[in-house]
């Protein structure tokens, strides 16, 4: 089921201009997706699909890609570990690790915006808002 949804993205179109490399987000598999001319200083921080047991950063490179080919940033597809081998929280967790791997390359708050689609949605919502912390 996973081989299925990771080959979805062959009914896109690649994005233009868009060159993608692999990195290791403190211990969290990403990509990045660089437009050309992108804002060095901007990020997106992108979540895929799959309701936590399906999809990858594979799977959502091109629409992560044309994303940020629209924004004139730069997108971090973050590969977050999936169900039932790694059930919640592994997936918030990982969204926190390279939320927080974005700031220690020196990726200012203000800067970074967040997208991402089904779960990727629910992961693109700064974990502070979701917990009694922020009240």
């Amino acid at each position: 089921m996973r081989d299925i949804v990771d080959s979805n993205h062959k009914a896109s179109t690649e994005p233009e201009g868009v060159c993608c490399a692999e990195v290791d987000a403190d211990g969290v598999p990403a990509l990045w997706a660089i437009p050309e001319g992108a804002d060095p200083d901007k990020a997106l921080l992108h979540f895929h699909f799959g309701g936590s047991v399906t999809a990858s950063m594979y799977s959502d490179r091109e629409a992560a890609g044309h994303i940020a080919e629209a924004a004139g940033a730069r997108s971090l597809v973050v590969d977050f570990r999936l169900a039932p081998e790694r059930p919640c929280p592994a997936p918030l967790d990982d969204a926190g690790t390279a939320h927080r791997w974005l700031f220690a390359q020196g990726d200012q708050p203000r800067d970074i915006g967040s997208t991402g689609h089904s779960i990727g949605g629910a992961l693109a919502i700064p974990q502070g808002l979701l917990s009694d912390e922020s009240s």
